[in-house]
């Protein structure tokens, strides 16, 4: 839980991000808890920088909103943001449709120095191994060879 004043380490700084999926979303609506305020919200997926690309353009449920584990969990409606969230797949059964997530840590600005260092580990994660294309060797024939045998020349 948080106590005292809330710093928070910029992206850029952090070793290791939280979550298993790290996107961009926007709130679209909420789901209040009877003592007042958000728990869960429907988020609008923007991007995708960690994690199932099929989620992006898709509505899923963001569950965490208005924790106390972290400083910044109350986003407004309509925001856009960053969220850094772990797939919850106990509970993908009961509604398939339904993407389920729960929020791992702050909801974080979408500015230009995040994007730099979501970039940046978006191109590490789809870096794959390089294969060596095969460069045929041409052949210059110094004299006038027909079609047929000019690959011998």
């Amino acid at each position: 839980k948080v106590t005292g004043k809330c710093r928070i380490k910029p992206l850029s700084t952090k070793s290791k991000l939280a979550g298993d999926t790290i996107i961009s979303g926007t709130v679209k609506s909420f789901y209040m808890k009877e003592s007042g305020g958000p728990f869960a919200g429907k988020v609008k997926v923007r991007r995708v920088f960690k994690g199932d690309k099929g989620l992006e353009g898709r509505m899923v449920m963001v569950e965490g909103f208005g924790s106390k584990d972290f400083c910044l969990s109350s986003p407004r409606l309509g925001d856009t943001k960053l969220f850094f969230v772990q797939n919850i797949k106990a509970r993908q059964n009961i509604y398939p449709r339904v993407y389920k997530f729960k929020l791992k840590d702050n909801i974080l600005k979408l500015n230009l120095r995040n994007l730099k260092t979501l970039w940046k580990l978006e191109d590490k994660n789809e870096k794959a191994p390089k294969r060596r294309k095969f460069k045929a060797k041409t052949n210059f024939c110094t004299f006038s060879c027909p079609p047929e045998v000019q690959p011998v020349c």
